[in-house]
C-alpha cells in the first residue's frame, strides 16, 4: 500500500490496523480489500488463445497401465466364481452332511436308496400285428412285478417304444404264466390246462372263456375258428368270436405262430436230424440248423476245431458261406447253449457270448453273403454259458426282441440301436 499524501510505501501489515506514514507523519485508517495472493490468469477470450487442458503427468499413464489388467483379471475371476457357485454350494452341503454324520454323538444320515429290483420277463414272447399300424408289431409277454407280492401280468407293449398298452392280471390262475398264447382274428387266445380265454388285442378285455380239459399242445386256425390239440390226440374246435364249439375236425385248420413257436418262417432241428443231409466236408461242427419253410438256404450254427463260434449257410448241394463271430475277438466267441438264431428281411441275427471278461452280444449278418452288418454288446451282467430258455424274435419291420430266459429283455432296431429293455437296471 502507498501513502496518499507523499506516495511513500506504508509499513507491511498496514491494511488491518491504523498506521502512520514514516515519511510525512500522516496517520491513516486504511479501508481497502484484501488483494489476491496471485494475479488471476487472463481468460482465453482476453488472450485469444484456444482453451486447453493440462497434460497429465507420465506417472498417470503408468498407473493406468498397471491397474487395467488387474481390473480385467478381477472381472474374469468374479464371473468364474459366480458360475461355480451352485456346484460349490452343493459340494459344501455334501461335505457338511458327511461331517455331521461322522461327528461324535451325531445320528448317521440315511444313504441314498439304490434302484429297486427290476421286473422279470417270463419266457413265451409273442409278436402280434398292431392295429392300423402297417408293418408294426406289438409284444405280448408275461411280466412279474418286483416286491414281496410278486404279481404277474400278461401285458401288451408297443413294439417300438415299450409303452404298456394294456395288462391283464394272472392271479386268477397260476398256470396262465406258462399258458399257450396265439393271436387269431384280432383275438388273443390264452390256453391254460384248465381254461381258454379270448382277449381283445387292442384293449385286453376278456370276450369269452371256455374249459379245455387238459394241457394244450398246439393251436391251429381256419376261417373264423380255432382248434386245440392235446397230447392224447384229442382235438377241440371252437368259434374265435364266441367260443362256441364247432363240430368235427376242420381239415383247413393250419398251425399258427404262438408263444412256443421258434420262428415264423423256420424250424429249428438238431444238426444230426437235418433232412436232407447237409453237404459233405462241413466247415464247422454242426450243432443246430434253421430249416426254412420255403426255400433251400439252411442256416447252420456250430463251432470250429478250437470251439469258437461259427455260422454258415448251406444249400442242398453246397456251402454258400461260413463266418466266425466276435470280430477281433473270435478266439473268445461262444454260441449260446443251446445255439440260437433268427432270420427275417434277408438278415441273420445271432446272439453269442465273449469270454473273459464275459459279454453278451448280438450280431447281424447279410443272409446272402455272410457279410457282417453290425455287432453290438447287450450286457456284461450275469453272462453264463447255459441259455435253455432264451428267445429271439424279429418283427415284420425288422425289430429284434431277445430275452435271455432269466428275466431280461432287449429290443434292438434293424440298425443296431437299442430301443428299449425290460428287467435290467
Amino acid at each position: 500500500m502507498m501513502c496518499p499524501q507523499c506516495g511513500a510505501p506504508l509499513p507491511r501489515g498496514a491494511k488491518r490496523r491504523p498506521v502512520q506514514c514514516e515519511h510525512c507523519g500522516t496517520r491513516l485508517e486504511p479501508d481497502v480489500g484484501e488483494a489476491p495472493a496471485h494475479p488471476s490468469e487472463p481468460s482465453p477470450e482476453q488472450t485469444g488463445r484456444p482453451l486447453t487442458f493440462p497434460t497429465p503427468p507420465r506417472h498417470t499413464y503408468r498407473t493406468l497401465i498397471a491397474v487395467v489388467p488387474t481390473l480385467l483379471a478381477y472381472g474374469v475371476y468374479m464371473f468364474v466364481w459366480r458360475q461355480a457357485q451352485p456346484q460349490s454350494a452343493a459340494a459344501s452341503r455334501s461335505v457338511a452332511t458327511v461331517a455331521a454324520s461322522t461327528a461324535p454323538g451325531s445320528t448317521p444320515s440315511k444313504p441314498t436308496p439304490e434302484p429297486g429290483p427290476a421286473p422279470r420277463v417270463f419266457p413265451g414272447l409273442l409278436l402280434v400285428p398292431a392295429a392300423h399300424a402297417g408293418d408294426a408289431d406289438n409284444l405280448i409277454a408275461v411280466v412279474e412285478e418286483p416286491g414281496a407280492q410278486r404279481k404277474r401280468w400278461l401285458a401288451a407293449f408297443d413294439g417300438g417304444r415299450g409303452d404298456v398298452l394294456w395288462r391283464w392280471s394272472l392271479d386268477r390262475d397260476p398256470n396262465l404264466a406258462d399258458a399257450h398264447r396265439a393271436a387269431i382274428d384280432r383275438m388273443l387266445l390264452v390256453a391254460s390246462p384248465g381254461t381258454v380265454y379270448a382277449l381283445s388285442l387292442e384293449t385286453g378285455e376278456v370276450s369269452w372263456s371256455r374249459d379245455t380239459g387238459g394241457r394244450v399242445e398246439s393251436l391251429c386256425s381256419g376261417d373264423g375258428y380255432a382248434g386245440l390239440s392235446f397230447p392224447n390226440q384229442r382235438f377241440v374246435a371252437f368259434s374265435v368270436a364266441t367260443g362256441s364249439s364247432v363240430k368235427g375236425r376242420p381239415e383247413a385248420c393250419a398251425e399258427v405262430l404262438s408263444s412256443r413257436s421258434v420262428a415264423p418262417n423256420f424250424s429249428v432241428v438238431d444238426g444230426k436230424a437235418v433232412d436232407p443231409p447237409l453237404p459233405s466236408r462241413a466247415p464247422l461242427d454242426v450243432q443246430r440248423v434253421l430249416v426254412p419253410h420255403k426255400g433251400k438256404a439252411r442256416v447252420v450254427l456250430g463251432t470250429d476245431a478250437s470251439r469258437r463260434a461259427r455260422v454258415a449257410v448251406a444249400s442242398r448241394d453246397s456251402w454258400l458261406w461260413d463266418a466266425r463271430l466276435g470280430r477281433g475277438h473270435a478266439n473268445r466267441a461262444r454260441l449260446l447253449s443251446p445255439p440260437l438264431a433268427a432270420v427275417r428281411n434277408e438278415r441273420l441275427v445271432v446272439p453269442y457270448v465273449l469270454d473273459g471278461p464275459a459279454e453278451l452280444r448280438l450280431a447281424s449278418l447279410d443272409l446272402a453273403s455272410g457279410r457282417l452288418v453290425w455287432d453290438e454288446a447287450l450286457t456284461q451282467r450275469d453272462v453264463e454259458a447255459r441259455w435253455p430258455e432264451a428267445e429271439l424274435r424279429i418283427s415284420r419291420a425288422g425289430t429284434i426282441y431277445f430275452s435271455n430266459g432269466k428275466g431280461q429283455l432287449w429290443v434292438v432296431g434293424f440298425d443296431s440301436q437299442l430301443m428299449w429293455k425290460l428287467g435290467e437296471r
